[in-house]
């Protein structure tokens, strides 16, 4: 085993206990590490220290030091690495590879809530495969997930065509494998997702109650460790959280890097507004920032939400930005939580779709109550102060990674479909009318 290789797991480690000829205890910055270390050098440790028995500890404040001097590396590094192009190279092996070209890292702000998850995605860029592998990050949605591991694909692309990279979200993982067992085409599903170098999925949490795709995906998942392709993950939870999936894929889930985005404080949600003006080619006074970023959402999709409100109406009126006009653009965010209730908004949707109430607490999966259950979901979230767990227990007990899933889903629609867009606006403001 060659110098280099020993020291990048010894590299970040810390003795702090030393007591020969007896024991010494050493503190390592991850699993990945610990496990490492306890299988290929704990011999050799010994008895270069001159004791009978070491202790192996995992402290994790030890990996943003590590990463740091990562993270110092690339900025000696190649200038490309820092600065992607958001585009795809001529000799690129990934042609067909859909980003989308702002989620690079220059346009990813950074604070104390995401900082040790974007330096562990500069460390997966750097050496992709190996010290960080699988890459798993977990936070709750809008928090920016998706940004950080497209900004990864982003990278590796630019510094490393070659590699073949796949990102995807985990339903749409499901809806490939499943479409191959109906077509009778499994092995060309296996070799698309097992014969790449980056395998980037988005969403794994969505993987719980699918047993078939759970098994499959536990073998790509094996194929490509085994071959040191590098694996990254993201997820609503930390894999131990994760209820309802297979031990087998949370015990490999942590064999790697578990990288936590939390939620954004108030001085980082003022920088991400600044930042996020400054992309779009506007200067928002920071007075403004502040008001916003108190009354808006704490994720960070409420506060793009809310500033392209506010950017587009200024254009539109051909007004400059006034903390009067950001009053205006989000005047009832305080009151409708106060007012609002979920029977409210139940029984203005079930209304609209002529549904009786009691349909959707049953565990029926027919389609239209599934999108009236998701609409009155998405609209108690937005426009009450219930938690997930509540709005869950609201519809017969579901739990709360359902609700979470619900939310998701609506989402991504909400993206693509403008009419299904007004629909819920109208619903939206059916409910406060009638209140």
């Amino acid at each position: 085993m060659g110098v280099d290789n020993v020291d990048a797991w010894i590299r970040g480690t810390e003795l702090v206990n030393f007591t020969p000829p007896t024991r010494a205890a050493i503190e390592v910055p991850s699993r990945m590490h610990f496990e490492r270390i306890r299988d290929l050098f704990h011999d050799a440790i010994e008895q270069a220290l001159g004791v009978k028995h070491i202790e192996l500890e995992i402290a994790e404040d030890l990996a943003e030091g590590l990463l740091n001097e990562t993270s110092q590396g690339l900025e000696n590094g190649p200038s490309k690495l820092l600065k992607p192009s958001g585009g795809l190279a001529a000799n690129s092996a990934n042609n067909v590879l859909r980003l989308n070209k702002s989620y690079i890292f220059n346009n990813y702000v950074v604070g104390k809530f995401n900082r040790f998850a974007q330096m562990a995605a500069r460390g997966v860029v750097q050496d992709p495969g190996k010290d960080f592998n699988p890459f798993f990050i977990h936070g709750e949605s809008g928090l920016g997930k998706t940004h950080l591991m497209q900004a990864i694909a982003h990278a590796i692309n630019e510094v490393k065509p070659e590699l073949k990279i796949v990102y995807l979200t985990c339903e749409e993982f499901q809806n490939h494998f499943v479409s191959a067992i109906r077509e009778g085409n499994v092995q060309a599903f296996r070799n698309r997702y097992r014969e790449v170098d980056v395998f980037i999925i988005d969403d794994v949490h969505h993987l719980v109650g699918k047993e078939k795709t759970q098994e499959e995906f536990f073998h790509t998942f094996n194929t490509l460790y085994q071959e040191n392709k590098q694996i990254i993950l993201s997820c609503d939870s930390p894999p131990s959280e994760i209820s309802g999936l297979n031990d087998r894929l949370i015990s490999r889930f942590n064999w790697g890097l578990s990288a936590p985005i939390k939620t954004p404080e108030f001085n980082d949600r003022v920088e991400i507004l600044l930042h996020k003006a400054n992309l779009r080619g506007f200067q928002l006074d920071a007075g403004i920032a502040h008001f916003i970023a108190k009354r808006a959402g704490r994720n960070i999709r409420d506060l793009e939400g809310c500033l392209t409100s506010l950017h587009a109406r200024s254009r539109l009126e051909m007004r400059p930005i006034t903390l009067a006009m950001a009053a205006e653009c989000m005047p009832e965010v305080a009151p409708i939580k106060r007012i609002i209730t979920i029977d409210k908004i139940a029984s203005v949707v079930c209304n609209f779709y002529s549904i009786e109430l009691a349909a959707l607490k049953t565990k029926s999966r027919q389609a239209t109550l599934v999108e009236v259950r998701n609409i009155i979901i998405y609209l108690a979230r937005l426009m009450t102060t219930m938690s997930l767990k509540e709005i869950g227990g609201f519809f017969g007990g579901r739990d709360h990674s359902t609700v979470k899933h619900s939310l998701s889903k609506l989402d991504r629609r909400l993206m693509v479909d403008d009419e299904f867009a007004e629909l819920i606006q109208s619903l939206e403001h059916k409910a406060l009318k009638d209140q």
